[in-house]
């Protein structure tokens, strides 16, 4: 339910605003974009590249951080599942950094 709830959220606010790619993102008055940390150099190429393909994902990909337990690889993962609801096609750099882990 909750995911359903973030994912309808993201939708209204990304046909209202579009996060520019220097948009800060506060979380308890603390910066938290670009996230820091393992594998969020691969986290960072997947948003760009999703960006290209709905515009939307720029905005979804700046609020991944503010979910609890947030990895920069769980991330990735929301990356793709919304391209997934949206019924885009998921640019090669997410699909890779998701291959890379199953094996």
């Amino acid at each position: 339910m909750k995911k359903i709830f973030l994912f309808l959220v993201i939708l209204l606010l990304s046909t209202t605003l579009r996060a520019e790619p220097d948009t800060q993102v506060l979380i308890n008055g603390k910066n938290s974009w670009p996230p820091q940390g393992p594998r969020c150099d691969k986290f960072l190429r997947c948003c760009e590249k999703a960006n290209q393909v709905d515009s939307s994902s720029n905005l979804f990909c700046k609020l991944q951080p503010a979910q609890k337990n947030f990895t920069c690889e769980s991330g990735i993962h929301q990356v793709l599942t919304y391209l997934k609801e949206l019924k885009k096609e998921a640019p090669p750099e997410c699909i890779e950094v998701k291959a890379m882990k199953d094996s």
